[in-house]
């Protein structure tokens, strides 16, 4: 254990913090996350030294996270306030690290004192009906019927057909989450077995199997068509 830091700010104590993320095994994209949700604390709190840090200074902020914070979507609609699962989702980075540094540089920890954000629980989940799974995969195929004033209404076949079914019928069959699908590599897809390895950390995987017998084809499909050219090109 390190002694108590005199004058540490926070911004070079979550160096330190991030550092130990990475060597506990956490994926890159875990540590990330933390890097960004800190950020966003340093944002609102300014750079202090991180002995200084009050459970005054957390309530503030996840008060602000609530009231006053204009998010920052990329898919726009910030004129909506956070939900409550991400103002928690925050205050467990904010948490995490505080605790870290109170065991490593022999602070009073501010979080003690205050309270979890409350989460609502999630309502039950309805599964998708065959026709509306009928309907997502035919958007894969064809784009929107295009109406124009100069010639005949017409639909376009979309040129990422394979790569949008094989994501589409992935995620229906495993379940999994978006960002555990984007981290899947070729060679986490075994055809033969028709099971897919997921990767939690750099030391955490297991395999998923694919249910639907004629996934694995789709799959095998979009890899020989897009994936299997950059390969023997040396790009991937």
């Amino acid at each position: 254990m390190n002694q108590r830091p005199s004058g540490l700010n926070v911004t070079k104590a979550i160096t330190g913090f991030l550092q130990y993320k990475s060597a506990e095994g956490l994926s890159p994209v875990t540590v990330s996350g933390y890097e960004r949700d800190l950020k966003l604390w340093i944002e609102y709190q300014g750079d202090m030294d991180v002995a200084q840090v009050q459970t005054t200074h957390i309530l503030a902020y996840l008060n602000y996270l609530r009231t006053d914070y204009v998010p920052r979507r990329i898919t726009g609609n910030n004129d909506k306030k956070l939900s409550p699962k991400t103002v928690y989702n925050l205050y467990i980075s904010v948490a995490s690290f505080f605790t870290w540094a109170s065991r490593e540089f022999q602070i009073n920890n501010p979080v003690k004192g205050v309270p979890r954000p409350r989460v609502p629980e999630d309502a039950p989940v309805e599964p998708f009906k065959k026709e509306e799974i009928e309907l997502l995969i035919k958007a894969c195929d064809f784009c929107e019927k295009a109406v124009t004033d100069r010639r005949r209404k017409f639909i376009m076949q979309r040129s990422t057909s394979k790569r949008d079914k094989a994501i589409l019928l992935t995620l229906l069959d495993t379940g999994l989450r978006a960002g555990e699908l984007c981290a899947i590599r070729v060679e986490d897809v075994d055809m033969k077995t028709g099971k897919i390895r997921i990767r939690f950390s750099s030391s955490s995987n297991f395999m998923v199997p694919l249910l639907n017998d004629e996934v694995p084809g789709i799959i095998d499909a979009y890899i020989v068509q897009f994936i299997e050219p950059f390969v023997k090109l040396g790009q991937l």
